[in-house]
């Protein structure tokens, strides 16, 4: 083969590499955000009621300290 016959082939097989790798970073980065944001929804969700429930118990009415 000739030299360009092989710069061409090398530059098509990097191509396509970096098109396999760009797509399987972008299925990994999308499982993991279908996994992370449910559930910082439901932890968010969690604290605002746990900030609820924990003034309540420990009578948040009374005076502080300046």
């Amino acid at each position: 083969m000739s030299g360009t016959v092989k710069l061409v082939l090398m530059i098509l097989a990097a191509v396509v590499g970096i098109v396999i790798v760009y797509k399987l970073l972008l299925g990994l980065i999308s499982t993991v955000l279908s996994l992370v944001v449910p559930l910082a929804i439901v932890l968010g969700i969690g604290y605002v009621i746990y900030l609820a429930i924990d003034r309540k118990a420990l009578g948040g009415g009374r005076r502080f300290l300046p």
